[in-house]
């Protein structure tokens, strides 16, 4: 905190009710009398005030060292945090700018497939079929699910959203809900929803031509 915090510190309270206005958050933190402030300040249903640029900000956590925008886009997230920086180093004195920035990204995409992610890799079609040869055949069969890739062994455990956005695995895994033969797939994966588009028809490309 102490490369960014301003000269004169704005009260907690001033800060909300400034992020809350000039974003039109319907819902901000609400400080009670005699209770101890929160770790994270969450804000939500807002809309990004660039005339010409409006969008719905989904969601705003912010805390001492980090912040997180929730919107329809990673690109429009940081048209969120980049504007938030500039109006409180203009508006309260602070040095975000000046400061060290280390910005980290999670897109969720729900896209088609041609076909499943099992037919295109002859393996994991071959395993599915061995696992269901040995199961009663009066009950559904079951289907490959998920494809993932992550920095650190075992799933990540269920922490505040700024954590699961630093800790973001990448996924490919099917739609909630979707029958199969829609093949339907919520991906999600660390990184700008532009890369993230590429690397999904890199995915597809790769499956098609290998074929193992």
């Amino acid at each position: 905190m102490e490369e960014y915090a301003a000269d004169k510190q704005p009260p907690i309270s001033e800060l909300i009710q400034f992020i809350s206005s000039s974003y039109q958050f319907a819902s901000y933190p609400v400080l009670r009398p005699g209770a101890a402030l929160p770790t994270t300040f969450n804000f939500m249903g807002g809309r990004f005030p660039e005339e010409g640029n409006h969008f719905s900000i989904n969601q705003l956590v912010m805390a001492a060292e980090t912040d997180l925008a929730v919107t329809s886009s990673a690109y429009q997230s940081d048209l969120v945090l980049n504007h938030l920086i500039t109006t409180l180093d203009e508006t309260f004195g602070f040095r975000l700018r000046s400061s060290r920035i280390t910005k980290s990204y999670v897109s969720n995409i729900v896209v088609e497939f041609e076909r499943g992610i099992e037919e295109f890799i002859q393996k994991l079609a071959r395993m599915e079929a061995a696992i269901n040869e040995k199961r009663n055949p009066k009950l559904p069969r079951l289907k490959f699910k998920r494809l993932g890739f992550g920095a650190k062994g075992g799933t990540p455990a269920e922490t505040d959203p700024i954590s699961a956005v630093e800790e973001a695995e990448f996924l490919i895994e099917r739609r909630a809900g979707s029958p199969f033969e829609q093949n339907r797939y919520f991906c999600s994966a660390p990184m700008l929803t532009d890369d993230h588009l590429r690397v999904l028809e890199v995915i597809e490309m790769i499956a098609r031509t290998d074929g193992c």
